[in-house]
């Protein structure tokens, strides 16, 4: 998903694909706004402050109330949506991870995972583990020579690396319980991407159209498939077009309507392969309430 480059374009080695979001000073420009992205009901069980919970990033965009970059990170178990506020450079990385982008030359976080697979450290999980003041703290958790050790990080720096070695993302239960109010705005249609239960979707081009056979439908696009997707049947090249009986038109709109969804929860998902509607039942899996203590 596209990220903003203020005052044009990105660096020619990731041109690419030309990430672009509206400046700043452009936002009353942008039509496609969603408003505060639904919360669990705060009468739920509360979390453990000090336990990690499983996560996966959803989407970057921007945020109407600040104006700055924002990364989505959903808590799986609770369905309930972390925003984490992070610098452009660092947003652009995110975005280039979730589209699939390989710059012709490595970027910092391509350097890091690159080392990472060259030498003899593994990396367990990273962990977005405490808020203070309104700033989030995060870290790489690594094994060196059997031995484990956590490297203080930013949240920011942590997922763009784990979205690159596919490592499992760990909110704690404090940073979910105290997450901030936010307005998301998403980027323009054709910039879009998000992630929901293993499904990676994009807003189709004229060449994927023709590729998949997808005519003028209106969806996002799946680009990649792991997870629950691939459990539940979804194929690279499927165009997800309703979620329940309520149309699909772009990505944000896919992540608007599964945002909440529980685990147990049974959505009924309705897509175009090979020029053919199909629809099918997912169930959201139960999951592990307490992962593993800080």
């Amino acid at each position: 998903m596209a990220i903003l480059a203020i005052a044009g374009v990105l660096d020619e080695d990731v041109a690419m694909k030309s990430y672009q979001w509206a400046s700043i000073l452009g936002l009353a420009s942008i039509l496609l706004t969603y408003g505060m992205v639904r919360q669990a009901p705060a009468e739920e069980n509360a979390l453990e402050e000090d336990t990690l919970y499983a996560a996966e990033i959803s989407t970057v965009g921007m945020d109407r109330l600040t104006g700055a970059p924002i990364v989505l990170v959903r808590a799986i178990e609770s369905g309930r949506i972390v925003p984490i506020w992070i610098g452009i450079n660092e947003a652009q990385a995110i975005a280039r991870a979730l589209h699939g982008v390989e710059p012709q030359r490595p970027m910092t976080h391509d350097l890091m995972a690159a080392l990472i697979r060259a030498g003899r450290t593994e990396v367990d999980q990273v962990t977005v583990d405490d808020i203070r003041d309104g700033t989030y703290f995060g870290a790489v958790h690594i094994v060196r020579d059997g031995t484990p050790m956590k490297i203080d990080s930013r949240p920011s720096d942590a997922l763009a690396l784990a979205l690159r070695i596919e490592v499992p993302i760990r909110l704690a239960g404090k940073v979910i319980e105290e997450a901030q109010d936010f307005q998301f705005i998403p980027p323009e249609a054709h910039e879009q991407v998000v992630r929901v239960f293993g499904l990676t979707g994009v807003y189709p081009t004229a060449e994927q159209r023709e590729e998949f056979d997808l005519g003028e439908a209106e969806g996002a696009l799946i680009s990649d498939v792991s997870g629950l997707g691939e459990e539940s049947g979804f194929e690279v090249g499927d165009l997800i077009t309703a979620v329940d009986d309520t149309q699909v038109r772009n990505p944000a709109e896919l992540l608007h309507l599964t945002a909440d969804l529980r685990p147990g929860t049974e959505v009924n998902i309705t897509f175009r392969r090979a020029g053919r509607e199909e629809s099918v039942t997912v169930r959201v899996p139960d999951e592990e309430r307490s992962l593993v203590p800080i």
